[in-house]
Formats: C-alpha cells, structure tokens, sequence
C-alpha cells in the first residue's frame, strides 16, 4: 500500500451532506460542557460526546472523467447520545436515504398512488410542560391513525416528530410531518374518502383533545407519487426526515464559528424529554416494506450508510482517507490516503 502525497483536501468542500465536521464536533463538545454541570449520569453523556467524531474515514472514489474524487463518510467513532450534532445528522440522513427506498418500492407496486404532506400542531408550551406535552401528543397521533375515517383514507403513512424552541420566548413548539400515501380513489369526491383541510383540522382537534383549533397544514408531495420517485421527490421527502431537533435551537455560533455556551438547564429539559422515546414511526404497510429490503432501524442504528447508497454505478474505488480530531488546535488533521489496489486487497491488509 502506499499514501498519496499533496495537501489535504477542504473538508467542508466534500462533507456538506452532514454537519460541517468542524462545526459539528464543536457543537458537541458546546453540548457537553454544558452536560458536565449537572454531574452523574450527565457527566458520561459529555465523556461520549467529547469522543464523538474524533475519527472520520472515508472511501474515495472517482466518478467518470471527474478528476475531484468523490468521497463517502464510512466510519466515525459516534457516541449515540440524543441531541449529538454529528450523530443526529447521520440519522436523519440515513431515514431520509431509507425512505426514499420504501417509496420507491411502494409506488413501483402502485404507480397510480399519490403522496400528500400532513403538519400538526399544537400550541407552544414551556419547559415544565415539554415532557409531559410530548407525552400528549404522541398519544394524540396514536388516536388519530387508528381512528376509522384515517384508516380509510390512508393506504400508508411515516412520521417525524419534531420540537424546536422560540429563543425570545423560550417556549418549546411539538409539531409533526406526516407523509400520507392515498389512492387515486381519494381524490373523488363522490367515493367519500377525501378529507379536506378543514376537517383534518376537526380531526385533530377531536383526537388531541383540545379547546381551540390548531394549525393544520395539508398539501401534495411534489414529485412523490403517481410513477418513479424523482430528483423533487427525493428533495420532498426530506422534509419528512429532517431534524427531530434542531441543532440551532441549542448552540449559537459566533462570526468566528465558535459555539457559545449552552444553557444547560434547556439542554437538560429537552434531553429528558426526549431521553428513551421513538420520534419516528411509519404504518404496518410500510414497515413491511422496510422489513423486505432488510433496512436498519435508523432510531437504533447509528453506523452510517453504506457507499452504494449514494454512488453511481460507475464509481470506481481508489482508497481511503482518514481524519483525527486535534484538541490543541481544534480542528482536524488530515492524514494521507492509502490505496489499496481492490478492496477485497484491502481488507485482507493487517491493520
């Protein structure tokens, strides 16, 4: 084997797919010093996170006359906490991948169905009621997806549930985004199974239990449905997978790009809350699918995706590339590619 001379490549020119490597392990390391003054069990969060990411390795590829290579993130030493910056991306990258396979598969199957987009709302509520608020609405949505008129009307279904935080106000926002997957049957209105934005706003006052009437938002997928997923729809369907939190509502960055401290009283109170819960969920029709191709669990597993997730079919592999994290200069250090000749080669070399 040998390693490729020159100097390392930009990072944030190839890494835009995840959190900026640099911004993301400082944002982790913001997380855990705000961990740190609550002691005990929060005291081993912020060990992990500090170790988060210290090492990054790619797969290198070249991609037709392209002479830039191409480079996958293969390895990364994630410590799987809630709210880790790095971690988190990976995850929602990995159910965004996952779901754009699942749709592909069901509309192959059933090319005339259609996709719509369903947001729920409730009002913003303040830290000591986070907890229990999720609590609410997780039962909510269970009421809604089993109740008959839904059942009817859905042929299947994928959740993301998502809480941000106002900044002035301090108050915590439980939302959700739906993708609701219909038949063409649903849009005749004389079949019975349409259901209009004023009554997907009664439903979810019915099932919540609330006194007022929420904000409900339902619109069409664009580019999911109705034939072969497409670049849009791909595009689309992010917004299903996206952040359950928001990284931004924890850690500011100043015009230098270093963190500034996080409060840790609102970094403890949406831990908590989210601490042991599922925040995504899909319909039996779907999992069933996501069971035929044999996907992970994105919400257990933290590893990321494999190369041929994300590469055309004429990559071709030309090595490896390796990153460490250097606490004295904050930032990472480029070590030089290896090449292997074949990765078969590769993984026969001692390490």
């Amino acid at each position: 084997m040998s390693g490729l001379e020159g100097e390392p490549p930009p990072l944030d020119d190839f890494f835009n797919q995840y959190w900026l490597p640099r911004k993301g392990k400082l944002g982790s390391l913001a997380l855990a010093a705000a961990f740190d003054t609550w002691g005990a069990y929060y005291t081993k969060l912020a060990e992990r996170l500090r170790e988060c990411g210290s090492i990054l390795e790619f797969a290198c590829y070249r991609i037709g006359d392209n002479e830039d290579l191409t480079r996958v993130l293969v390895r990364c030493s994630w410590c799987r906490v809630r709210l880790c910056f790095l971690c988190e991306r990976a995850k929602a990258r990995k159910r965004h991948v996952q779901l754009c396979k699942i749709a592909t598969a069901w509309f192959a199957r059933h090319p005339h169905d259609h996709a719509l987009l369903l947001t729920l709302t409730t009002r913003s509520i303040t830290n000591d009621c986070l907890l229990d608020g999720i609590d609410q609405f997780l039962a909510s949505l269970r009421r809604l997806t089993r109740c008959r008129r839904f059942k009817d009307a859905v042929r299947g279904w994928y959740r993301t549930l998502e809480i941000t935080r106002n900044a002035e106000t301090g108050l915590w926002h439980v939302h959700a985004h739906l993708l609701l997957i219909v038949s063409p049957r649903y849009f005749r209105r004389q079949v019975g199974l349409y259901i209009d934005q004023r009554e997907w706003v009664a439903l979810w006052r019915k099932f919540a239990r609330l006194d007022y009437d929420p904000v409900v938002d339902i619109r069409a997928l664009q580019g999911v449905g109705g034939g072969a997923l497409d670049d849009i729809g791909r595009k689309s369907l992010a917004e299903v997978t996206k952040y359950c939190t928001k990284p931004s509502d924890l850690v500011q960055f100043d015009d230098e790009g270093e963190p500034y401290p996080v409060d840790p009283l609102t970094l403890k109170t949406l831990y908590d809350a989210l601490h042991g819960r599922r925040l995504v969920g899909m319909s039996g029709a779907l999992r069933d699918i996501a069971k035929e191709l044999r996907l992970a669990d994105p919400e257990d597993d933290n590893t990321d995706l494999n190369a041929a997730d994300v590469l055309p079919d004429d990559a071709v592999y030309v090595g490896r590339e390796f990153y460490r994290w250097h606490h004295d200069l904050g930032d990472y250090v480029w070590m030089p590619r290896v090449i292997w000749p074949t990765q078969q080669q590769e993984h026969q070399m001692p390490p």
